[in-house]
């Protein structure tokens, strides 16, 4: 017998290439129990595990972090998806059997039977990685598209019709412009894979006219992959700090929203924190926040950067509605004008776009830098 395999996941490639949905922690579960999965396993075992290991690893914090653990397996036992071959559809689910042990803080979990031909005993199409790879995503498509371009690792590329990896996806018509599905989709996977897996992607548009209607992923190794697998899965001193920043100003923010700061240098989220809680009439704190570390903004430092097309557009309207004293509402159309002419796009991506960028031009964020170009101009 072979040395047990340590948190590897090995598939299927027809279930990568399932179309299913499932949100970040409903697929970071299940490929946990995947990853327990044993070359010689011949069935699926039930698999317990200490309630807090269990959150821990999904990174759930919330006092309420029991019953939202719940309430996802829940979900998880409902949930059916389809897996379609030359000759037969399967509809399989995903667990047959959850437990939680209230006297010794465990929770049982079986993987259905249905999916046994999937992940266990394979010889061929298959993929494998580390799940140390997933754990450390927060976004529930950037799961999918690591997965989808790891078994392509090899090859060095994959291509797909736009339709295509929509449909993979299940965004359904969330992002009908291939501008919104870009931007909120493939740019943060593309930012998440280089950061945090062993895989990393370059993308290549490929037009019809003048729309987009294939991309190509150019798949490298990434080399910051051991230093990736080095790194704790759950940075939970830096939440915590960062957390006990929030809590001496006041400040409330969703797990989510903490996630999303947690990716950020723990210094700059407590500094950028600290400076908004010393600023007068701010109504969205969390907003300006959010705000300031995407566009890796320091008090008295504004980091500048290679800015696409879009970017410099928006940057230029934020410029403008500073400059100005009319209410962003009163501006909105002629700047739809302006990105259809600049950015060579219909009115429908236009107004995508706008709403894409919308915390650059909320009322704190202009009031803050108003109030910033003032002090400099008394200087």
């Amino acid at each position: 017998m072979g040395e047990p395999k340590k948190n590897l996941i090995t598939k299927s490639n027809s279930l990568i290439e399932a179309n299913y949905k499932l949100g970040e922690l409903e697929q970071k579960i299940i490929w946990l129990l995947a990853s327990r999965i044993q070359p010689s396993d011949k069935e699926f075992k039930t698999y317990t595990l200490r309630i807090k290991e269990f959150t821990d690893l999904l990174g759930l914090t919330s006092k309420s972090k029991y019953s939202e653990i719940e309430q996802i397996t829940l979900g998880l036992m409902q949930k059916v998806f389809q897996i379609k071959t030359e000759y037969k559809t399967e509809q399989i689910s995903w667990l047959s059997y959850v437990a939680y042990n209230k006297k010794s803080g465990t929770v049982d979990l079986r993987i259905d039977p249905s999916l046994k031909p999937f992940l266990i005993e394979l010889k061929e199409c298959f993929t494998s990685y580390r799940i140390e790879n997933i754990l450390q995503l927060k976004g529930q498509y950037t799961i999918r598209i690591y997965e989808m371009l790891k078994q392509y690792e090899k090859i060095k590329e994959r291509t797909f019709k736009v339709d295509e990896i929509k449909e993979k996806l299940c965004v359904g018509d969330m992002y009908p412009q291939y501008g919104s599905f870009k931007q909120r989709v493939l740019k943060p996977a593309q930012k998440e894979l280089k950061k945090k897996t062993d895989i990393s992607f370059e993308l290549e548009e490929i037009k019809t006219g003048r729309k987009v209607d294939t991309v190509k992923f150019i798949i490298k190794k990434n080399k910051n992959s051991m230093k990736s697998h080095q790194l704790s899965l759950f940075e939970g001193q830096k939440d915590e700090d960062i957390k006990h920043s929030l809590q001496k100003h006041g400040i409330q923010v969703s797990d989510a929203t903490l996630n999303k700061w947690a990716e950020y240098d723990k210094e700059r989220v407590i500094e950028v924190i600290n400076y908004t809680s010393e600023q007068d009439n701010i109504h969205n704190p969390i907003g300006l926040i959010t705000y300031l570390l995407e566009n890796e903004w320091r008090p008295e430092v504004n980091v500048e950067s290679k800015d696409s097309p879009v970017t410099k557009e928006m940057k230029r309207f934020q410029e403008e509605l500073v400059n100005s004293t009319l209410p962003y509402y009163l501006m909105e159309n002629d700047f739809l004008e302006q990105l259809t002419q600049n950015l060579d796009v219909s009115k429908d991506e236009a107004a995508s776009l706008l709403n894409e960028y919308k915390d650059m031009f909320s009322a704190d964020v202009i009031s803050e830098l108003k109030k910033k170009r003032k002090k400099k101009s008394w200087r």
